[in-house]
């Protein structure tokens, strides 16, 4: 039926996206399945892949959509695979700002911390790329990666901690 098509395909695009993912984990890529709809039959995913480094995200983004297109012709299933406008680059963020939070974590014993990346779309990315110097501080949540759900909860301690 076209709804187990769909579950199929959908299932299918997930687990190639985790699977090229677990390959690139070591070169910081990561992906999701951010939209799913289903438009009079017809499947639409929104793939978002993210890294640091360009070429080794389009490496991994090639390889996706490889897996797919393959997968697509093996069930004769039509596949339109089309990128989506926009700049996916990462922004650094401003290398001040970052050494004096990593010195008033430690200085006001607030907790651990580490200094990584974000693969996520954040709106300070557009500050920093208009020349404003800019760093982020995550703090810690319930469960980890559930963000901008109803899930999502973060101590008050921590909310201050974070201030």
């Amino acid at each position: 039926s076209n709804q187990n098509t769909s579950r199929l395909i959908v299932w299918q695009t997930i687990r190639f996206v985790n699977q090229v993912g677990n390959e690139y984990k070591d070169d910081n890529i990561v992906g999701t399945v951010g939209t799913f709809t289903l438009n009079n039959g017809q499947v639409i995913l929104g793939l978002d892949i993210r890294g640091v480094n360009s070429d080794i995200r389009t490496k991994a983004v090639d390889k996706i959509l490889q897996k797919i297109q393959k997968h697509s012709l093996s069930q004769n299933i039509k596949c339109d695979i089309r990128p989506l406008a926009g700049d996916f680059n990462p922004t650094k963020m401003d290398e001040r700002l970052v050494a004096l939070a990593r010195e008033t974590v430690e200085e006001y014993c607030l907790g651990s911390y580490n200094i990584t990346y974000s693969p996520a779309g954040h709106d300070i990315q557009n500050l920093a790329r208009a020349g404003i110097p800019s760093v982020m501080l995550f703090i810690p949540s319930r469960y980890g990666g559930l963000s901008h759900t109803p899930e999502e909860y973060s101590t008050p301690s921590d909310l201050e901690k974070g201030v």
